[in-house]
């Protein structure tokens, strides 16, 4: 699983101006696009009182309905991954991954992934966040997680018996029980 630290705040907006006129949008729609992008004020309201205003050079608007399709026009050319891993996009969640019996092989090619994935961010202005990228390896196989290494801008990944997923618990043996274990500790905290 790799986190992009704040991946909708951080958004580039040149690179993500360039994209939109590679798509032939021009003209109107771009120059509003761009005007919608730049030259926003933000200040922070607590109580009665205000922060000074500050204008970001980069990002989406929060809350707008068209920050998630712009961003989705950003990582559409996210790369070509080798033959046999998978990526999927959920707005700014992105797992890769791969299966196989081998896997030192799986690994190489997963090493291989992540550093095109990484260029490819170092082009577009997208900031990895390699503390917070995970890795885990289904298995019923006994793995000592400290021999598994991929690294993400010179980092090691943090390898885990369990993961969450868009708000699912997935545990390396698929047992669901880190799963099932939550939803009944939430549920009891609720019913009290």
């Amino acid at each position: 699983m790799i986190d992009f630290t704040r991946a909708f705040d951080l958004l580039w907006i040149d690179g993500l101006l360039l994209k939109l006129m590679g798509l032939n949008v021009t003209g109107n729609l771009l120059n509003w696009i761009k005007n919608f992008l730049t030259n926003r004020s933000y200040q922070v309201k607590i109580g009665d009182s205000f922060s000074n205003s500050f204008t970001s050079e980069n990002g989406t608007p929060q809350g707008s309905a068209l920050s998630p399709l712009l961003f989705l026009v950003m990582i559409n050319d996210f790369p070509t991954l080798s033959k046999f891993t998978s990526d999927a996009f959920f707005a700014d969640d992105c797992s890769i991954w791969r299966s196989g019996t081998n896997l030192q092989q799986i690994l190489f090619h997963l090493q291989q992934d992540l550093n095109l994935i990484e260029s490819w961010c170092n082009k577009w202005g997208f900031v990895i966040n390699a503390e917070k990228t995970t890795g885990i390896v289904f298995t019923k196989k006994n793995l000592a997680l400290g021999n598994i290494q991929l690294k993400i801008q010179g980092k090691n990944i943090n390898f885990m018996d369990s993961c969450k997923l868009l708000g699912v618990i997935f545990d390396r043996r698929m047992t669901w029980s880190p799963h099932v274990d939550y939803w009944l500790q939430n549920v009891n905290v609720l019913s009290t």
